[in-house]
Formats: C-alpha cells, sequence, structure tokens
C-alpha cells in the first residue's frame, strides 16, 4: 500500500522524460508481479532498467520476499 501511495505521489511531481530510481524496496513476490508491475505499467513508465533479488534474510526466505531496483522514465505526455 506504501508503494501505491509514493508512486502516484512521485508521478504528480515527476516532469514527463525524467527518471525515478527505485532502489532495494522489497514487497512479496506475488504483490511485485501482480501489484506493483501493474501499476507501473498504468502509470505509462519506460522500463530502463529492472532488477530483482531474493531477500536472504529468515522472513525473506519464509516469506517469499525480493528486492526490486529500477530506474523508470516517466513518459513525457498521456
Amino acid at each position: 500500500m506504501m508503494m501505491e501511495f509514493l508512486l502516484f505521489d512521485m508521478d504528480r511531481v515527476l516532469r514527463g522524460g525524467r527518471y525515478l530510481w527505485i532502489d532495494k524496496f522489497f514487497s512479496k513476490r506475488v504483490d511485485l508481479e501482480k501489484l506493483y508491475a501493474l501499476l507501473i505499467e498504468k502509470l505509462g513508465y519506460k522500463k530502463v532498467k529492472r532488477a530483482t533479488g531474493n531477500k536472504n534474510d529468515a522472513s525473506g526466505i519464509k516469506n517469499a520476499e525480493v528486492f526490486l531496483t529500477a530506474l523508470l522514465q516517466k513518459p513525457t505526455s498521456r
């Protein structure tokens, strides 16, 4: 839920053509694939670079959590 508010707020202030860098955001793999990926597509951001990695601490392994690092470019117009 927090990531949704962050993305909408950043989208509001970020100018078209500029970059948004998300670094070391972690969530459950299912949420990342179903919720956040769809949200990024809905906002129209171009994926310049995207990488995910497993969170290797005890809670990360137990809950199937992953880290997301992404460089996204906001579209110039919608």
